[in-house]
């Protein structure tokens, strides 16, 4: 017979809403009012997986749907866009990379 209050039950729906915007264990386990440690073993016991892995899991619609907007929005002709994916998806620079003679002028300055 187990002592204390009964448990109440776990809301998974309501964690997978917080864990999709990234959320920490510190923040997700306030805001589902329980101990930290408790949510990582929760997760750990019904999910197989570390709460980390369960996060980006849970996160993985969030990210694609981010990346198709920003897509969208670039080929509309968003120019800042059109910067910011250049230089984070392709490696684009605003400054060209150094000729070897050039390197190595500086490395020896």
């Amino acid at each position: 017979m187990a002592i204390g209050p009964p448990r109440k039950p776990f809301d998974w729906s309501k964690l997978d809403a917080i864990l999709q915007y990234g959320a920490k264990l510190t923040d997700a386990a306030d805001i589902m009012d329980v101990h930290p440690d408790t949510l990582s073993k929760k997760i750990k016991a019904t999910h197989k997986m570390s709460y980390p892995e369960y996060r980006d899991k849970k996160m993985s619609k969030v990210r694609v749907g981010l990346a198709q907007k920003q897509v969208e929005v670039a080929m509309a002709g968003n120019v800042s866009m059109l910067i910011w994916l250049g230089k984070n998806w392709l490696g684009q620079s605003d400054t060209p990379p150094l000729k070897d003679e050039e390197q190595n002028e500086l490395e020896f300055v």
